[in-house]
């Protein structure tokens, strides 16, 4: 096995000498830190916008160009994503951008950085008892012995990229689904919601503030739904959610049920999700609130306020807290909102019921889609499975 390092087929640039920029409204770019990277992607709506004026004095120095890396050598290490083009990126603190040269496939060397071998490498070359981190100099000493060519490089990649591909496909999918769900709501109600007879949230449902745990990331305890779960998307991906040890007295407490919501007060205060299945055995978090509507036909009408311009606007000024915003029950449910006409409330229930659907239907190919991709990356880096038999499986999916 020949020797071979990363800086033997790329440049290293530590970005930890810079301390990420301040979020502003006029967005012309965006600041990514150590958290806005995962699974080989950059989380833009993560990220913290900034303008053009922040965003030319920032890359005076490094200017990320698409097919360039990401990695985040700290908080988590190991995750890394690529620069796509139309992207206009800042670096923070604890990243380390990565080009590549001629001789070394940048998306491959995403899916090698993103496999089993280099992971336990990098973790197995972290510092730090409270919060790990590696060198850049480790970085640059990344091992890859035995490269393929950059044809085959390029066909292991090609693959890989193609189930990618077909995950953010699918996402895409699901944010017009739920446009088309949130437009709708506001086309059958935005009106009626700031006219008519005025009457409380609380009056339609009961709450409940959730349960204290520490979260873990394996076991078959069911599912712990907390605040990040739920604060960047209008659904929830239960694989990603962690799980917690609860007793059966409190699991029938907590339990989530079809037509549940649940609201932030804390942390990210009026964020909302809906449960729209009983079949994840979970439970929500202590900075989360449940509403249990009174009338289960009010599920879908209630989430769309939660998720209005007007409930918005109505969180914002009713948020207290001069350190952390936060909201508890009464604040959550006390807006005062026009009467509904019960038979729009009913046919949106049913409108609303079959988009939600087709999202978690998607949702669950995503995470099909995932996990064979998962089991595919080390077979296909490792050279037992050859990438034309790879992309057969793929055809089939």
């Amino acid at each position: 096995m020949s020797k071979s390092y990363l800086s033997m087929y790329a440049t290293v640039t530590d970005c930890a000498h810079k301390t990420a920029p301040r979020a502003e409204s006029n967005a012309y770019g965006y600041s990514v830190g150590t958290r806005d990277i995962k699974g080989g992607r950059l989380l833009l709506e993560n990220a913290k916008p900034v303008s053009q004026e922040t965003f030319e004095t920032w890359t005076q120095r490094e200017v990320p160009t698409p097919d360039d890396l990401v990695l985040a050598r700290e908080a988590p290490v190991g995750q890394v994503g690529m620069i796509k083009a139309g992207h206009r990126i800042c670096l923070g603190q604890r990243t380390v951008l990565i080009r590549c040269s001629a001789e070394l496939d940048s998306n491959y060397l995403l899916y090698r950085i993103l496999g089993p071998e280099l992971q336990q490498w990098m973790e197995d070359h972290s510092e730090g008892s409270t919060v790990k981190h590696i060198n850049v100099a480790d970085v640059r000493k990344m091992p890859l012995p035995d490269l393929p060519s950059l044809t085959e490089q390029r066909a292991i990649a090609s693959v890989l990229r193609a189930f990618d591909d077909l995950i953010d496909i699918n996402t895409g999918l699901m944010s017009d689904l739920d446009a088309m769900y949130l437009t709708e709501w506001q086309r059958m109600f935005g009106r009626s919601v700031v006219e008519g007879e005025a009457f409380s949230l609380s009056e339609l449902v009961s709450t409940q503030y959730g349960y204290t745990a520490s979260a873990t990331d394996v076991g078959e305890d069911p599912k712990f739904l907390r605040v990040m779960d739920i604060n960047k998307r209008n659904w929830i991906d239960w694989g990603s959610v962690p799980h917690c040890p609860i007793s059966a007295r409190d699991l029938e407490k907590y339990r989530l049920r079809k037509g549940d919501i649940v609201v932030a007060r804390m942390a990210d205060p009026g964020k909302s999700a809906i449960v729209d299945d009983d079949s994840q055995d979970a439970v929500f978090a202590s900075y989360l609130v449940r509403l249990k509507p009174i009338n289960g036909v009010f599920s879908h009408y209630i989430y769309g306020l939660l998720k209005s311009p007007f409930y918005s606007q109505y969180a914002e000024g009713a948020s207290g807290g001069s350190v952390q915003k936060n909201m508890n029950a009464k604040v959550i449910t006390g807006v005062q909102v026009g009467t509904p006409s019960l038979v729009a409330v009913e046919a949106f229930d049913a409108l609303g019921t079959e988009i939600r659907a087709g999202l978690n239907q998607l949702q669950a190919e995503v995470n099909e889609l995932s996990r064979t991709r998962d089991v595919l990356l080390p077979l296909l880096l490792s050279g037992k499975v050859a990438p034309n038999s790879a992309a057969k499986l793929l055809e089939a999916v």
